[in-house]
């Protein structure tokens, strides 16, 4: 299998991952513990859930706080995928808006925390360090969503989100 066929068949991991932080960021108020702190993920004001069949409807939500909306849900029990939404994620009184996307698996319209360094130079490694600072936040989130699938009780999360969705 070439390395093109493998990644694309591979890509649910993405889709999978947003549905299951989405599921966390409702079920546990959106907080992990990392190693240096505690961070809290919030789902803002965008969602998009996309069908795989030909001819099926994408259902966008936006405003007010589409992941606490039985239509978010009902998206999902329809058979759609969460395949983009916009988090906002917290850490240390600092937060980023970023827009996760799964197809290919990617972020997007990121905003940083305000910038302190009052000069240039300073401005572009402070700007480079809380990019760092997002993709590390990212990555343990990822890192604990496939520890779980592979390593955990894969077969209750999936009982809870269902669960979840359904009520």
């Amino acid at each position: 299998m070439a390395l093109a066929d493998y990644i694309v068949s591979k890509a649910f991991f993405a889709r999978e991952f947003l549905m299951w932080l989405w599921h966390k960021s409702v079920s546990c108020d959106g907080v992990f513990n990392i190693h240096s702190g505690v961070i809290e993920v919030l789902f803002d004001d965008h969602m998009v859930f996309t069908g795989f069949l030909v001819g099926t409807d994408s259902t966008r939500l936006a405003g007010g706080e589409p992941a606490e909306s039985e239509e978010a849900r009902l998206a999902v029990r329809e058979g759609k995928h969460l395949t983009e939404a916009k988090v906002t994620i917290v850490r240390d009184a600092r937060s980023w808006t970023v827009t996760l996307k799964t197809d290919p698996f990617a972020l997007a319209s990121v905003k940083l925390p305000a910038v302190l360094s009052k000069f240039d130079d300073e401005k572009i490694m402070e700007r480079m360090y809380l990019l760092d600072e997002l993709e590390s936040m990212i990555d343990f989130m990822f890192d604990e969503y496939i520890g779980e699938r592979l390593f955990g009780d894969w077969g209750s999360t999936l009982d809870e989100i269902r669960d979840w969705v359904s009520n």
